[in-house]
């Protein structure tokens, strides 16, 4: 890989920015310096449209991202970012149709880029705050935003569906409004059992500021809708996904009902451990004082 620069000079000093690259594969790791002078920006359109693009790095030394710098990258699904950065242009991510993961890395408790980025997106993302060793997730569930022309009135009247820019609105400038984010959770279950499932399971996994009542409805929630989560979560085979399969099963968040049809499921993806798993909670979950088949695993087992 590699990337192209230029010096800019001004008053307090010279720096680089990259205006784009060679050769780029899927990580693009943005350095903190490049010939001894520190990078500070990217500039507007340098990896526009990008194909090859998967994951972005973006290093705590940069100050500024220009206007679409990563427009159009299709495959891009990761992006990482600290709030050392303080310029975020118009459209950088947009048509990022693969965007699902950001990764913030808070240094000085200032969320006004995090507040750009999501503003600027509308898909459904997954956001990981870093502090220090402490690391917090939400999930931001996607929006369609519209318009639609009165002619008769010479107006243009603004729409928007879904949960996702309610959600962005918890994201202040010093941090995100738990208590807000918490109180939106009538909306996505509206959205349907995707939007509802994944703030539900970020927020018990990753429990900064959750009051009691409010882990008590997402509790109640997933134990009620168990067998469509759990649908939805084998249904993407993936290691996160995988992972949240077992915080159910591991926090009694599943009927013997549920667990049972999951593990059908899992049997049919060959996932020997997962099936283990959800057979026995089907099996322990069953009227009190039944015993479990002998010839069914044992949470013990695993």
């Amino acid at each position: 890989m590699e990337l192209l620069a230029r010096r800019i000079t001004e008053r307090n000093g010279d720096y680089a920015e990259i205006t784009g690259g060679r050769d780029i594969g899927r990580i693009l790791r943005i350095p903190d310096e490049i010939e001894g002078l520190p990078v500070c920006s990217v500039a507007g359109h340098a990896f526009e449209r990008n194909q090859m693009i998967e994951e972005v790095i973006l290093p705590d030394s940069l100050l500024q991202v220009g206007g679409f710098a990563f427009y159009g990258c299709g495959k891009l699904r990761k992006i990482s970012l600290s709030d050392h950065t303080e310029g975020w242009g118009n459209g950088v991510l947009r048509l990022c149709d693969s965007l699902s993961h950001v990764e913030f890395r808070v240094l000085r408790e200032r969320y006004g880029i995090l507040r750009d980025l999501l503003a600027g997106t509308d898909c459904r993302l997954y956001v990981k705050i870093v502090r220090d060793t402490e690391e917090t997730e939400l999930y931001f569930p996607a929006y369609v935003r519209g318009f639609d022309e009165d002619t008769f009135a010479r107006a243009i009247h603004s729409w928007i569906e879904g949960a996702g820019y309610a959600y962005r609105e918890a994201v202040e400038r010093k941090g995100v409004n738990m208590r807000t984010y918490d109180s939106l959770f009538a909306r996505a279950r509206s959205a349907g059992t995707e939007s509802s499932a994944r703030v539900a399971l970020s927020r018990l996994m990753y429990p900064e500021a959750l009051r009691m009542e409010m882990k008590t409805e997402y509790e109640r929630w997933l134990r009620e809708n168990s067998e469509d989560v759990l649908r939805l979560l084998l249904g993407e085979r993936s290691m996160e996904a995988r992972e949240r399969v077992f915080f159910l099963a591991g926090n009694g968040l599943l009927t013997p009902e549920a667990a049972d049809a999951g593990a059908l499921i899992a049997s049919g993806m060959r996932d020997g451990e997962l099936t283990a798993l959800l057979m026995s909670c089907g099996t322990m979950g069953r009227a009190v004082g039944e015993e479990p088949d002998s010839d069914l695993f044992d949470l013990g087992d695993l």
